[in-house]
This record gives C-alpha cells, structure tokens and sequence, in this order.
C-alpha cells in the first residue's frame, strides 16, 4: 500500500477522544450526553429565593453651594459659586446678564417734554422786509390777475393788508383758481381779502400767490415780505 492510499479511504475514521478527559471537555464532550443516568434532576422542583421588589431610594439633599470650609472668608448665604462666577465674567461671558425688572406697582417715569425750537445758523443770518403797494386788477374786464408774490425758499412770510375800506379782493395760490361769476358779476374762488381790513394777514408760505378785485374797483393792497439773509 502506497502512501497516498489513505487519501481515498471512504470511511472517516473514528473518534478516539474520551469525552471525560481534558480534551473532550474542551470540546463540550460529556458522559452524561452518552444516555448515562444524569446526576443533575431535572424534573424536580428546586426551591429559589422569591423575586424581590426594585425600589427607588430618595435622593440625599443637595448641599449648599456655599458652606463655612469653602467660603474663604465669605458669610454663607451671601453668593453662591455660580453667582460669584456670572459676577467675575461680567456682560462678556456666555451667559447672558440677567434683565433688571422694575417691581410691581412701580410707575413708568414721567415723560419729558421736548420742544422744537429754530436751527441756528453757523454762517449767522439777518431778517429783511421788502415791502410794497400796488393796485388789483378789476374782475370781468380784460386784466388777469396781478401776483403778489413769487416763490423764494429763504422768503419766512408774507403780510397781506387790503387798504381800501369799501372793496374786496381774493387771492389765491394759482391764477386759475380764481375765476369771474358773470351771473353774480363777482370773482369766485381763493381767498378774501375783505374791506377795511384793521391789520396785516400772515402767512407762512414761501410759494407764489395772486389776487383780483371781487368787483369792477381797484383796491389798494400792500404787502410786506420778510426774508432769512445770510450774512
């Protein structure tokens, strides 16, 4: 018989391990699976401990954050370490800074009043006049109405007196609000400037206004024109 003969044996061979020896407990061999009568009684009742119930244990109060061994010289009760820590890194900590809240009952303050008062000039400025009188148009002939006055943004206000103690007149922002009744014979529109006026209209406007008699007369109307100069 050559050597390679034991390659093609079609029996495995058999095992020769004893299963109570070390080896065959190594490999979880046992007499006992043999069919031998097992020491261990199975079918009896074993008596255990009966099954003991979980429970939780209260936990300890915490102690106090500040006590007389690590206080260093501070009263108890004063700070605790993290309100000592928020007060040693200020508003640029991570924390937050805590808002102060007003306490209840306590009224909001009272309001303070402002006033607006005129901007001063750096340059320095000086108030002029310009006054001057003329004579309204008449109403229903061929005269448009006449200007007053034209638009100037340092112009502070413009006076206007109806010196004529027996016509009117009316004047307006635009020409073409003021317009001739030929029913009534009467211009309509804008405003008035009634007869025997006592004292001076004001008004603070710096764009262009224009006037005409109510009636055929020609009032006399003056007007004063102060003006903010620089200088």
């Amino acid at each position: 018989m050559t050597r390679a003969a034991g390659k093609h044996r079609v029996q495995p061979r058999a095992v020769t391990v004893d299963p109570d020896s070390p080896q065959g407990r190594e490999l979880g061999m046992s007499d006992r699976m043999q069919g031998t009568p097992s020491p261990i009684p199975g079918g009896a009742a074993h008596v255990v401990n009966a099954e003991s119930m979980r429970q939780k244990t209260p936990a300890p109060d915490a102690p106090a954050e500040v006590k007389p061994i690590n206080a260093h010289g501070v009263p108890p009760g004063t700070a605790t370490t993290r309100e000592r820590a928020d007060l040693e890194r200020g508003v640029n900590g991570h924390n937050p800074p805590a808002p102060k809240l007003e306490p209840s009952g306590q009224r909001p303050p009272a309001p303070v009043p402002v006033y607006l008062v005129e901007m001063g000039d750096e340059g320095g400025s000086y108030r002029a006049a310009a006054p001057h009188s003329f004579l309204v148009p008449a109403a229903g002939g061929t005269a448009d109405p006449t200007r007053i006055c034209g638009r100037d943004a340092s112009r502070r206000y413009v006076y206007i007196l109806n010196e004529d103690s027996a016509h009117a007149a009316r004047f307006a922002q635009r020409p073409s609000d003021l317009q001739f009744d030929p029913v009534t014979s009467k211009t309509l529109g804008g405003g008035l400037l009634p007869a025997g006026m006592g004292s001076y209209l004001r008004l603070g406007t710096q764009d262009e206004l224009w006037v005409i008699s109510v009636d055929t007369n020609t009032p006399r109307v003056s007007v004063i024109q102060e003006f903010d100069q620089a200088g």
